[in-house]
Order: C-alpha cells, then structure tokens, then sequence
C-alpha cells in the first residue's frame, strides 16, 4: 500500500526493470512524462509478480569422457517456456575455462549434452524461463553439482539352458543305461533258458544196456 517512483532520466529510453518486488503480489505501474510544461497524466497499469520456482531433483550422470546426460523433475505449469542447463569448468593443467548452455523444451525432462571437453571436469546447474503476460522471467539457478558416473550393471549369465542340457543329458544316459541293462537281461535269461532245456533233455534220453 505504499507509493514508490523510480526517475528515468532519459527522453528515448522505452524501458526499464524493477527489482525488489514481492512475489506474488499484485502492483499498479504508471507510467508518466515530463516536459516543461511538467508532469503527464499517468498510465496506470496492473501487474502481478510471480514465484518462479527453482527445478528440482535435477541429476547428471556422465555416459562417455565427452556426453553427460542430465534430468529433472518437470514443473507443471503452462507457463513453462523452457529449462536451460549451464555448464563450465576450469583446469589447472590447460589454464583453460569452457562454459555453455543448452535449452531443453518445456515438455521434457532429460535430455544429452555432448561435445564436452574430456580434459576438463564440469560443474551443471539449471533454470526455467517462464513466460508472463507475454514477457520471459527466468528463474534463479540451482547450486551447482558434478556429474555421476554411469555404473553398468554386471553381466547375468543365464543358467536355464546350461541346467536343461545337463538334465536332458542325464536323463539320455539314463535311458541308454536302462536299455542296455535290459539288454543284457534278456539275453542273459534266453542263454539260461536254453542251457537247462538242454539238461533237462539229455536226462530224459533212454539209457541203453
């Protein structure tokens, strides 16, 4: 409920930011001139400030010496215009600094950064731009981290077929051993049947005197 005016010594100068406001909270804006006549009548006009939230749950997993991948949680807003993602770096062997950005659209939620120098290690932050009675406000980026290490996962080795080769094998070797055996009885038993048919035969056989 309190008045505050900000002079803009400037007779071409079309515009001008206000810092410092409340979120969330309703402002009139005017707007007025002065000439040597003095002061304009005023141009009142309704604004409203907004909280731009920061991204949350936002991780960078390295893929390869040159490529991290990076994700985040989505703010469901439709004023949502994109996520930016910097990045920057310093090495004390090459003396050298690298930075850049990348912007990912307001639909996704992970995306791939590539092209990284391998000698250098990084540092990643983001922030959203949201758009506002057709004006961009980007939000305040979040304290930077290091990116993870992809951990693949260690190799299964599938011991299904190994186990069923080896049963089937078994039980083929069964079979085999049952039928040799089987074989081997009934040959065994036909040679012992004619054996004592051939004893009994010569026994009955008249003794001549």
């Amino acid at each position: 409920n309190s008045d505050s005016f900000i002079y803009v010594n400037s007779t071409t100068y079309t515009q001008h930011t206000i810092s410092g406001l409340l979120p969330n909270t309703s402002y009139t804006v005017g707007v007025r001139a002065y000439t040597i006549a003095g002061p304009g009548e005023w141009t009142d006009e309704t604004a409203m400030t907004f909280d731009i939230p920061m991204v949350e749950d936002f991780q960078v997993t390295r893929i390869s010496d040159t490529t991290v991948r990076v994700t985040w949680q989505r703010i469901e807003s439709d004023a949502v215009e994109r996520y930016t993602v910097y990045y920057y770096s310093t090495s004390e062997v090459k003396r050298q600094v690298d930075s850049g950005s990348k912007n990912f659209s307001a639909n996704v939620s992970e995306g791939v950064i590539d092209g990284l120098d391998p000698n250098l290690d990084y540092i990643f932050s983001i922030t959203v731009t949201f758009i506002l009675g057709g004006i961009e406000y980007e939000g305040i980026q979040i304290d930077p981290i290091v990116p993870s290490v992809q951990t693949s996962e260690p190799s299964r080795v599938d011991i299904g077929p190994i186990i069923g080769g080896v049963v089937g094998a078994i039980l083929i070797a069964i079979v085999i051993i049952v039928i040799v055996v089987v074989v081997i009885v009934i040959v065994m038993r036909r040679k012992g049947i004619y054996s004592k048919y051939d004893v009994e035969e010569k026994e009955l056989q008249p003794v001549h005197f």
